[in-house]
Formats: C-alpha cells, sequence, structure tokens
C-alpha cells in the first residue's frame, strides 16, 4: 500500500517538471505547421523561393514574371558584346546576329514543379534545396543561324591562328631535314561551351580566348625516323623475288613508299549547334593529325605492288585442241596447245610482307607471294575428254566483202579457233573473242551503230557469230543468249534463209550456248574461200535436231533513200554510205530429242526494221 502512493507522488512531480516543455514543443508545431502552410498557400502558382533558371533567380515570380524577367535578362546577355584578349588584341564577337533562342517556357514549367511532386518529404527536400541556392535549371539552346556563328569564330580564328609548319625530307645526293614547327589556333570547340554556359548558365566569360596548339601532319621526329629507315635500305637494299624474276626496293624507291604527309594540318571546323554535346569533353591540348610512327603511302604501296603483278599475273590457259578426221573416220587430235596454271600475285598479303620489311627490317630479301588457279583442261588425250564426234556444223558465205572485213573474220575465227567447254560450262562469244579494236588488231570495216551502217572496229565479226549460232543450233544445245541484227545483212543470206543470224557487241551484247552433255565440248574454225566453218566436237549422245523452214511475214518496203550533204565532199560527188533493206518478222522452230523425249522445243523469232540507203552528196 505505502509503494502505490509513493509511486503515484513521483509521477505528480515527473508530471509537474515536463508539462511545461510539451507545451512548448507543441506550440512549436503548430507555428511550423502555421508557417509551412502559409508558405505553401502564399506561393501558389510562384515559382518556390531560391529557384534559379540560367543563374537568374526566379523565385516567388509567377510564370508570366518569370517569363519577362528571363527575357529581358537573355535579351541583355545577347545584345551584349563579348570579349577576350589574345595577347595584347581585343577580340569582339556579337551574338546578335546569330539569333539564339533559349527555351525558357520549358525550364518554367520545369521550376513550377518542383516542390509539387506529391512526395511530401521529396518536396521538402528540394523546396530547402531551392532556399539554398542549389537548384539551377539549364535551358536548351539552338541558334538558329548557326553559320554566322561558324563566320564569326572564323574571323577569330584569322587573328590568332599560326599554321603548323611541316619537316621536310629532302632525297638529293643525300638526306636533308628541315624541322617542323607548331601551330597554334582556335579552340573553336571550347569557346563554343564557353558561349552556352554563358547563355545557359549565367557564367562568366574567361579572359582569354581558348586556343590549342597545332601539331604538323609530318613532324621533325617522323623525319628522323625516316631517314634511319632510308639509310638502312640504301646500304641494304630490299629484294623481291619469285622464281628467276626479282624487283629492287633501294633508297629512291622507298622514299617514294614512305607516307611524308606534307599537307597542312586541317583545323577543326565547327558546323552545327548540336555539337555541343560532344563540347563538353573537349580538349585544351595539341592536336596532331597522324601518329609518329613511320608509315607507307597505301596508294604509291599499291601502285608498285600492281607493277609486279602485271609482269606476273596470268589467267589460267586451258588445254585447246585442232581435230582432223582419219582415213578410216576417226577423229585425232593434229594440233595441242600446252594448259597453263594461273598465277596472280597475293597483293594484300604482299603489301603487309613489304611493309614490314621496310618499317621493321625484318628482311631484306622476300618471297613474291602469288596464287595459282588449275586450268579445267590439262591433259592432250582427247579420248579422256570424250571429243570424238562431230556434233554439229555452221556455215556461212561472205563473197564481196571489202578486205578489211575478211581479215577481221579470219581473225575473229582464229581467236576462237580450239576453245573447249568443259560439261556444265557456257560458252561466251565475247569472252572467248576478247577486245575488239585496233589495239587487238582488228581493221576498220562497216558495222551497225546508233542506227547506222558507219565504219568501226572489227566488222564483220558478227558473220563468226553468225555461223556459231548455227553450228549450236545444229549440235541441239541449248542456246541461252542471242540477238538479232537490226535489220537484214545480205552475207547472212548467202545460200540461207533470214532469221539465222546473231549479232555481238562486246560486252553488251553475247552469243551464249551451254553445253549439257557429259563430255568436253572442242570449238574448231576455219576459213575455206568465201566460206566460214565452224564444228563443235564431242560425244554424240543420241540427240537429234529438226529444224524448220524460217517463216517471213510482215515485210516492209525500205523507207526512201536520204541523201545528206556532206562539205567534206567535192560538189556534185555522191557516195552511198548505208544500204536498203526489207523489214520482215522472222520465226522457226527447232526441236531436240533424244530416245523419243523432247530436250527442247523452242521457237527463235527476229524482228529486222526496214532500212533505208543513205548517200553523202558533196556540197564543198
Amino acid at each position: 500500500m505505502s509503494h502505490i502512493l509513493m509511486t503515484r507522488i513521483s509521477c505528480k512531480k515527473i508530471l509537474k517538471v515536463v508539462r511545461p516543455g510539451l507545451i512548448v514543443i507543441l506550440s512549436l508545431c503548430v507555428i511550423i505547421v502555421f508557417l509551412y502552410s502559409f508558405f505553401i498557400w502564399y506561393n501558389q502558382g510562384r515559382i518556390y523561393p531560391g529557384v534559379k533558371i540560367g543563374g537568374i533567380d526566379v523565385g516567388t515570380y509567377s510564370l508570366s514574371q518569370a517569363v519577362d524577367v528571363l527575357n529581358s535578362e537573355n535579351s541583355q546577355r545577347i545584345q551584349q558584346p563579348l570579349t577576350w584578349t589574345f595577347q595584347d588584341k581585343i577580340l569582339t564577337l556579337n551574338l546578335d546576329e546569330t539569333n539564339p533562342s533559349l527555351n525558357i517556357n520549358q525550364s518554367i514549367n520545369q521550376a513550377l514543379k518542383i516542390g509539387r511532386s506529391g512526395d511530401l518529404f521529396a518536396d521538402l527536400l528540394n523546396q530547402i534545396k531551392a532556399l539554398f541556392g542549389q537548384i539551377n535549371l539549364t535551358p536548351s539552346l539552338t541558334f538558329n543561324k548557326s553559320i554566322i556563328l561558324n563566320q564569326e569564330f572564323d574571323l577569330i580564328s584569322q587573328k590568332i591562328s599560326r599554321p603548323a609548319k611541316n619537316a621536310t625530307l629532302t632525297l638529293n645526293q643525300s638526306l636533308t631535314i628541315t624541322p617542323s614547327q607548331k601551330g597554334l589556333t582556335l579552340n573553336r570547340l571550347l569557346l563554343y561551351q564557353q558561349i552556352i554556359n554563358f547563355l545557359t548558365k549565367g557564367q562568366s566569360l574567361p579572359k582569354e580566348i581558348p586556343t590549342k596548339k597545332s601539331l604538323p601532319s609530318f613532324t621533325t621526329e617522323e623525319a628522323f625516323s625516316d631517314k634511319q629507315i632510308l639509310e638502312r635500305i640504301k646500304s641494304q637494299p630490299i629484294i623481291v623475288n619469285y622464281k628467276n624474276q626479282s624487283w629492287e626496293i633501294d633508297e629512291k624507291t622507298a622514299y617514294n613508299l614512305l607516307n611524308m604527309d606534307y599537307s597542312e594540318a586541317k583545323l577543326l571546323s565547327f558546323n552545327t549547334a548540336e555539337e555541343r554535346f560532344v563540347l563538353i569533353n573537349a580538349q585544351v591540348g595539341e592536336t596532331s593529325i597522324i601518329g609518329e610512327s613511320p608509315t607507307l603511302n597505301t596508294f604509291a604501296l599499291n601502285k608498285f605492288i600492281a607493277n609486279i603483278a602485271s609482269e606476273v599475273d596470268r589467267l589460267a590457259q586451258d588445254a585447246r585442241f585442232s581435230v582432223e578426221t582419219n582415213p578410216d573416220g576417226s577423229l585425232r587430235v593434229s594440233k595441242f596447245t600446252q594448259s597453263e596454271t594461273g598465277l596472280a600475285v597475293d597483293q594484300k598479303a604482299t603489301a603487309a610482307q613489304i611493309s614490314d620489311a621496310i618499317l621493321h627490317h625484318s628482311s631484306s630479301n622476300l618471297s613474291l607471294i602469288v596464287k595459282t588457279t588449275q586450268p579445267k583442261t590439262d591433259t592432250a588425250d582427247s579420248n579422256s575428254l570424250g571429243i570424238k564426234d562431230l556434233l554439229g556444223e555452221g556455215v556461212s558465205h561472205f563473197a564481196g566483202s571489202a578486205d578489211s572485213r575478211i581479215y577481221n573474220i579470219n581473225l575473229a575465227a582464229s581467236r576462237i579457233n580450239g576453245v573447249i567447254i568443259a560439261p556444265g560450262d557456257t560458252f561466251s562469244f565475247d569472252k572467248s573473242v576478247g577486245d575488239i579494236s585496233n589495239l587487238t588488231g582488228y581493221k576498220q570495216a562497216y558495222v551497225i551503230q546508233n542506227g547506222r551502217t558507219v565504219l568501226g572496229d572489227g566488222g564483220g565479226v558478227c558473220q563468226v557469230s553468225t555461223t556459231v549460232f548455227r553450228a549450236a543450233l545444229n549440235s541441239g544445245l541449248p542456246i541461252t543468249d542471242r540477238t538479232a541484227h537490226a535489220y537484214r545483212v545480205g552475207y547472212y543470206e548467202q545460200g540461207f534463209p533470214p532469221g539465222l543470224d546473231a549479232t555481238i557487241y562486246v560486252p553488251t551484247v553475247d552469243l551464249k550456248f551451254r553445253n549439257d552433255t557429259n563430255a568436253y565440248v572442242l570449238l574448231q574454225s576455219k576459213v575455206i574461200g568465201d566460206s566460214l566453218y565452224i564444228d563443235l566436237y564431242g560425244t554424240n549422245d543420241g540427240r537429234t535436231v529438226t529444224l524448220t523452214q524460217p517463216r517471213v511475214t510482215n515485210q516492209t518496203p525500205p523507207p526512201p533513200s536520204l541523201m545528206e550533204p556532206d562539205p567534206t565532199l567535192p560538189k556534185g560527188t555522191i557516195k552511198q554510205v548505208d544500204w536498203s533493206a526489207w523489214g520482215a518478222d522472222v520465226s522457226f522452230d527447232r526441236v531436240v530429242t533424244r530416245n523419243g523425249k523432247i530436250l527442247i522445243n523452242e521457237v527463235w523469232a527476229s524482228h529486222y526494221r526496214p532500212w533505208q540507203a543513205v548517200y553523202l552528196v558533196g556540197s564543198a
């Protein structure tokens, strides 16, 4: 009982002491809540105190007030000439003409949201930060006339820039070095960032204009490195060997291969306002275009290797045959050209090898790296190739041809004589005959070109392609590409109906047929008198060929003759340069069968335009 009484007396004493403190604390809380509520109420529609935009205090301002203050301050910044010093010069830049545009509305809306996220503790923290000046929003900036800003940078750069000077390494009687010199140029990226910071953050501009050193593209150190390389090669030239051939890289050759760049260092140019994203990391230090390690000039090295390749490279050469008939009717190879392995310099690997030898002294005696390709036919045994039967023959006549045309026919026929087509391969007339020009031995004769019959290199070669077309038709081989002439040419109708011709124009118009037999096919050509013969030999697999007589329809008479004045001919002279021909549509059928099964059933159609005669009338 006495214990309970004592406890009650102690509690009364404690309450008597604590009650005044609790009252004070509760009173303070009420005051704080009241003041904070008043703070919230007072700043409704206003930016909380202490918030800055671009370094400008917009706290307690309404949206319209903030817009007015920011526009006024930004207008002063834009109209204020910016100045820097460089040595004893004062450099000035006016921003007004560059028309900078600050997105202040976005920043103001963002400022209004600070402390109003709905998260009590986060809002209270941001409000306290603002009161202590720790919130400074940066508006986005765009130069609407960035080209003018670039021009202003150019003017400043011209006043302070000093170009770098390259070293020179001269090879005359001896190697002579002229030292390089560093240059100085405007650090455009850092200057741009300073202007951005001034306009968007209110940061003061440094007194001195930002500059950076520019190194020459060919330094004294690099010149000395190249000199050491050349001196070593002078005492011990590099030799590139291949079989019985060799190529020397001496001091002069190596001098031309080394990469000595004498161009002035290119200044980094300012282009667009978007570059500001990379300007933050702009360095003030030195800039250089190339490294200090010696390198080779890629173009010069590739040219050097290409000259070597021109002496070594060759295409793989297939074995070539001529077949004659023995008295007993069997076939034999009377002439044979040995096949040759193709060679091609591995230019990429060779470049790496030479580069290593010159720059790192890996070796002074190199073996040229050459790739080989094997021919498709590499044997003279006709039986192993299956060349034993005449598959088909093509014939055409060219009586009345000019001497130059006859010459071209013989030349083109010799170029394709002995060509062998492997099983599954396609014969290309253009590829087999090669380039047709005066450079490859052809003379000028009449050709069809751009709607006229004119003198051109290789006139008459179509006599050969026409004859090959007829041989392929008669052999029953699939013909995959053939083009008829623009008009009916008399040479191709000597003893034959129209529609059996084939024109070519290297390299766009071609004649092609495919060897779909299981044996090799040999093409043999011969000229006898005014006739050309093309024979295709291989293994007869039992196929038969039926060609119908060509059908001639829609014949159209030639247009009236054309008389053209020619001031190069004497007056009264008449010279015919084109000949009339009837137009027509011609078609015939070809059916190829084997053991009663149809292999090919096709229609060959040709459209020939009516052609007018053309006469040149002298007017001189």
